[in-house]
This record gives structure tokens, sequence and C-alpha cells, in this order.
């Protein structure tokens, strides 16, 4: 062999040793940035499915600090938060066979984040003298607000069942916050589709408080995965359960699920539509025709309808749709939320959409910053429904 070619070789195997390094630099580069990406939306977005069982007593004891645990309901309002009859405090109520209203439903029902006094209920109670018992339970589902509701034995001429557009996601868990690691995991009754297509009340997963510790044990969360529609949903979108380093080892498996979902949001960036912005929240998909959220919510609302009617008393339904469904009706004209509106029309259930009442108004004032109604936007939702009421009153 001459020099030459040795030489030759000795330049050609340097140039693929070069080659190699820079790619692998300009790998090592990309990863750590990926790597870096993904563990942010781990933190903030929650892009990986996971379930994370509590690491103590002490875990458990703080996810139920301020929605202490409820057998049949899965947890209420603090006792330090309650009213004689079990309400969130307002007024006092003297012992009457019949009051006037009571509502049941959510955050947005129970008016988180403005005090006592600032709640619709009690603006309410304000102008018109009526009493109006709030039974509103942080984080509920519909289908919780109605079994409280059912449990319920203070009368009224009227019961107000509140329905934030986001809930049905809610009536397909089973247990809060099961795949999201950054949130409490906790246990709650859920409505169940039979193979014949009969719906029956799967209990409370936790019977007791002393089934809390069971909240440590990742067999029994994973258990629960068997009668929860959202593990189910985003295993068929491939969606991965942990972050890998290196980050490499996270995407290529679930490439499909990161491209579609880079591919969703760049979409609507740069050509929105109302299919774009609606695909944004997931839950939306339960209102197309067919869907399991959109059986259980309508089998709800006639259990609803059907308890008031044994109990003489007059279903009212209020419709809260959140801030950015609002954003969608206000700038397509659409309600991703229309099956349930049409289905409550069909059905001649008394309702108001909210939908229809903040359309027309500066929305800005309405909403605090994590997003439930403001003294503002309170007073508005007062108004109407005394308006409501007072022509069923004729």
């Amino acid at each position: 062999m001459n020099k030459g070619y040795a030489c030759q070789e000795l330049t050609h195997r340097k140039k693929v040793l070069f080659t190699l390094l820079t790619l692998f630099v300009v790998w090592l580069i990309s990863d750590t940035i990926a790597y870096v990406t993904l563990r942010y939306l781990r933190e903030t977005k929650n892009v990986f499915i996971t379930i994370r069982p509590a690491t103590s007593d002490e875990q458990v004891w703080r996810w139920y600090e301020r929605s202490p645990f409820h057998a049949r309901w899965g947890w209420d309002i603090p006792e330090d938060r309650k009213g004689k009859f079990g309400n969130r405090k307002g007024r006092e109520y003297g012992i009457r066979y019949r009051y006037a209203i009571k509502v049941f439903g959510d955050s947005f029902a129970y008016g988180a984040g403005v005090k006592d006094s600032e709640t619709f209920e009690y603006l309410i109670e304000e102008k018109t003298g009526w009493d109006f018992l709030n039974y509103g339970v942080t984080g509920f589902g519909t289908d919780q607000a109605l079994l409280k509701y059912a449990d319920n034995g203070i009368k009224t001429r009227y019961t107000v069942l509140s329905i934030l557009d986001e809930n049905i996601e809610r009536i397909l868990d089973n247990c809060r916050g099961l795949l999201d690691p950054r949130q409490a995991k906790k246990p709650k009754p859920r409505f169940w589709i039979r193979p014949d297509g009969s719906i029956t009340l799967l209990e409370n997963p936790l019977k007791s408080p002393s089934d809390l510790h069971k909240l440590k044990d990742i067999s029994f969360l994973e258990s629960l995965k068997e009668h929860q529609y959202w593990s189910k949903y985003y295993e068929k979108l491939h969606a991965p359960s942990e972050l890998r380093w290196p980050a490499t080892l996270t995407i290529i498996p679930h490439f499909d699920y990161f491209l579609g979902t880079v591919a969703r949001q760049a979409g609507h960036a740069a050509w929105p539509t109302y299919e774009s912005h609606v695909s944004r929240l997931p839950y939306n998909h339960l209102y197309e025709e067919g869907s399991e959220g959109l059986k259980i919510m309508r089998h709800i609302i006639k259990q609803f309808g059907a308890t008031a009617a044994a109990r003489d008393e007059i279903p009212v339904i209020v419709v809260f749709p959140k801030r950015e469904a609002l954003k969608i009706i206000r700038k397509y004209g659409k309600k991703p939320y229309q099956s349930m509106v049409d289905f409550l029309k069909a059905e001649g259930h008394g309702f108001i959409d909210f939908g229809d009442v903040f359309t027309d108004k500066d929305i800005s004032k309405y909403y605090i910053a994590d997003g439930h109604y403001s003294l503002a936007g309170n007073e508005v939702i007062a108004n109407e429904l005394i308006r409501f009421i007072q022509r069923l009153n004729g």
C-alpha cells in the first residue's frame, strides 16, 4: 500500500468520524432541547398520562383537606364553610317546611374565588328576599351534583342544577386527577353504560375514610382504569405515560401522538377555524351525537327532572360555559355544547344558557384570574335567574 493511498484512507476515516461526531453533537443538543421542553410541558400541560400514587398519609390528607371525604359523593365542602343545613355559609335560615330555591353543581355554583356575600345565590337573596341555599361543591361533576340532590332533604319550590360545559368530561371519570401527576387523586362515583345500553351507577370506589390509604397503592389506582373513559381515550391516541431520557426514547415510540398534537396546534395558529378551536379542548368531542358522555349527561338531566317532579319541586337548569367556550361562541357564533342545549329544548326543561347571556358583553370583567365568575359576573347571573323565575311565576 503506497503512502498516498494510506493518507487518503486516513483522511476519509477522519471525515467519517468528524461527521459522526457532528451528528452526535447535533443530536445531543436537539435531544436536550426536546427533553427540557417536554419536561416543562409535563409540569405545566400534563403531556404525559401517568398515575402517581400518594407517597404518604400526609399527602392524602392534603388532597382532602379542603374537600373532605364523602362515601357517596366522593367529597364535600369543608365543615367550616357549611351553614346549618349543610349549604355554603351565607345567611342563617330559620326552620320552615319549604324554602324558595336551592342549587347543586360544581365550583361555578359554589362561587369559588369570591366571598360568601358575592355569590349569585346571596345576591339573589339580597335582591328578592328569597331563600337560596347553595349546595355547590368545588370539583364536582354533574353526576355528583345529582347524587347530592337525591340525598338532600331540604324542600324548596325551585331546584337549580348547574352544568358547566366541562362537566361532560368529569362524568366519565371515576377518579379526579387519576391521569394527571400534578393533581390530587380523588375517587368518585360515576354512571356506566352497560352492554345492553342501560345506565347504572358505579359507587365511589372508596367506601369509608379508612380506605384512603389505598391512594398510596398503585395497583388500586391502576384498577380504576377499568371504568375510566380517559385512560382508554389517551391509550388510543398513543399518548406517552412517562418522560424518558434521552427524549428520543420518548418521542420515537409515540411519534404519531406528538406529530398530531403539534400539527393540530400549528394548524389552529395558522388557520383558525371553529373545528380547530373546539379540538383544543378534548372534552368537546363528547358533545357529538352518540358519544358516551352525551348519553350519560342526558340520563343525569332526566334523573334530575324526575327527582324534582317526585318532590313537587320546579327544576331549573343553568348552563355555564367556561371562558374559552365563550370565546368560541363569540368568534364563530356556534356552541360546542349545542347538542345538550338541543336536548334541553326537546325535553321541555326550563333552562338558561349563559352562553347566550354573556355573548354580547365585555367578558373581561365577569371572570376572575382562575376562570370563575367575579362579583360582576355573579350580578349578571343573579339578575338573569331572577327574571327567569319571575316569568315562571307568571
